[in-house]
């Protein structure tokens, strides 16, 4: 992705102003921008790995570490929204005091949304898988403790 390349109006009576940098303060605010995106891109990743490595079925499973990775599922998900709101807010500010051209403002609008839209469908789907496990580890659990309740009492 090219950071300080902005366009200019193709000729004088474009409706928008051109998207020159005309300051350090332009190029930092961008740069930054860019920066931030690649850091919700990054907590995507590590849920989708996340995702691709956890393993509900293996018998060591806890109720406990499934609370605990729904817990870490939750709380970075909701750092992920907070995060995609803020950089809409600065996306529409950036491209508003003409800090970017409307293309860039576009595509980084839609590469928001994107990253949003998968970290969506991993929550979502983690959660149900997590529930799903929590549900099977709790009631196998259960049933051994009922089985070795039943087997103490036959044997006292």
């Amino acid at each position: 992705m090219e950071l300080a390349s902005f366009s200019t109006p193709e000729s004088p009576s474009s409706p928008s102003p051109p998207c020159y940098i005309t300051s350090g303060r332009n190029h930092h605010a961008s740069v930054s921008f860019v920066r931030c995106l690649h850091q919700a891109k990054a907590i995507v990743h590590d849920l989708e790995s996340l995702r691709r490595s956890i393993v509900l079925e293996d018998p060591s499973v806890t109720p406990q570490l499934i609370e605990s990775i729904q817990t870490y599922l939750d709380i970075t998900y909701s750092k992920f929204v907070r995060l995609c709101k803020t950089l809409h807010i600065i996306l529409r500010r950036m491209h508003s005091q003409y800090y970017i051209n409307h293309e860039r403002f576009e595509s980084f609008k839609l590469d928001i949304t994107t990253e949003w839209k998968r970290v969506s469908h991993i929550h979502t789907t983690m959660a149900n898988l997590l529930q799903r496990a929590l549900h099977r580890v709790s009631s196998t659990s259960s049933l051994t403790r009922n089985h070795h309740n039943n087997h103490d009492n036959n044997n006292g």
